[in-house]
């Protein structure tokens, strides 16, 4: 239902509370008849929630809005933009960034090679010693390394984890949601990696034995799952280590640095 916005609407605004669900030619409308123009808005799952310091007590939340682009009418000078989806670069962004990241080329190099040295070792031991009936076991333990790691994950995450992330300052850096799509995208990774074992174990039952490095596409198909599982189950465990261990490591070794210190300052005075 479109809104009859005209200079009564502005006054019941003011004595107003709440969300108001509005599209982007109302929120122009109530902008061009506002005294003070000032606000802020917050950019969230493709949604954009906007406050007018006239209205402040009123948050209208724009329901088709696409881009950043779409507010330009709002002057550069008065519109405070808080965009919490911009750590968020998506899944593929996310596996080349655990594949590549590093600090330099010495850093990003180690990081390929810690990726391509066991890889490389795997399929090495599977053309030495490889056939369908032990690949198959690899599969086997493949899932069900993943599948145990998925159901200590869900409870790890949906535990404790995320009250410790409640802080405005990394809502609004975009830190939080970054977290979040990492919790996303290593689950989504560890369901992908369950998909192909089971693939892997249909493609292995009932094989013949023999090597399966040759030309023939089902081997070739066998190889391609298990080197993909592989380098997925390496990614998840990579990012279980970084992500929820070292890192929150770091960020409470800092929280009580400047604990330790505020207290130092306050034993001073």
């Amino acid at each position: 239902m479109k809104l009859s916005i005209d200079k009564r609407f502005i006054e019941t605004l003011r004595e107003s509370k709440g969300q108001l669900k509005v599209s982007l030619s109302e929120v122009e409308k109530i902008y061009r008849l506002l005294e003070s123009s000032h606000c802020r808005a917050i950019i969230m799952d493709r949604m954009c929630f906007i406050v007018f310091d006239e209205i402040v007590n009123v948050e209208l939340a724009i329901e088709d809005y696409r881009r950043q682009k779409d507010l330009s009418f709002i002057e550069s000078k008065n519109l405070e933009i808080i965009n919490t989806t911009s750590t968020d670069k998506g899944y593929l962004a996310f596996l080349l960034n655990e594949a590549f990241q590093g600090r330099g080329f010495p850093g990003r190099l180690r990081r390929l090679l810690g990726l391509i040295t066991p890889l490389f070792g795997l399929n090495i031991l599977g053309y030495l010693y490889g056939n369908t009936s032990t690949i198959g076991d690899v599969f086997t333990g493949l899932l069900a390394a993943v599948s145990i790691f998925i159901a200590i994950f869900s409870l790890f995450v949906t535990s404790h984890d995320y009250m410790t992330r409640k802080k405005v300052s990394l809502f609004e850096s975009g830190q939080l949601n970054y977290y979040f799509s990492v919790d996303k995208y290593v689950t989504k990774t560890g369901i992908i990696a369950v998909i192909l074992s089971v693939y892997g174990l249909v493609l292995t039952s009932g094989g013949a034995a023999g090597s399966l490095y040759t030309t023939d596409i089902h081997n070739i198909l066998i190889v391609l799952a298990l080197n993909l599982t592989f380098v997925l189950v390496h990614i998840i465990l990579r990012s279980m280590v970084e992500f929820y261990i070292v890192r929150p490591g770091k960020f409470i070794m800092a929280d009580m640095k400047e604990q330790s210190l505020n207290d130092y300052r306050k034993s001073k005075k």
